[in-house]
């Protein structure tokens, strides 16, 4: 797997993927809008790297912080993270 983060704006999205492409898909498929950068995460990184989870999408409340190994599941592309409040 890789990992790629997506910026629009101040806004991004991380998303793990086998590929480049296919995560530019899944952006696509998910995201919809367009993104003016893609920079790779290296594995290196993976467990240094904190994503805050947020219980209920609540942001009032303390995140639990989790590295991208610990929020990775299988091998489909899936968007791992984001700062968009407004992403289902």
């Amino acid at each position: 797997m890789k990992v790629f983060k997506f910026y629009y704006g101040n806004i991004f999205h991380v998303i793990a993927s086998e590929t480049k492409a296919t995560a530019i898909t899944k952006y696509n498929e998910e995201v919809g809008a367009t993104f003016t950068e893609i920079q790779e995460i290296q594995e290196v990184e993976w467990d240094v790297k904190n994503i805050n989870v947020y219980e209920d999408n609540d942001f009032r409340k303390v995140p639990e912080k989790l590295s991208i190994n610990d929020v990775m599941v299988g091998n489909d592309p899936e968007v791992l993270c984001t700062n968009s409040e407004d992403f289902d």
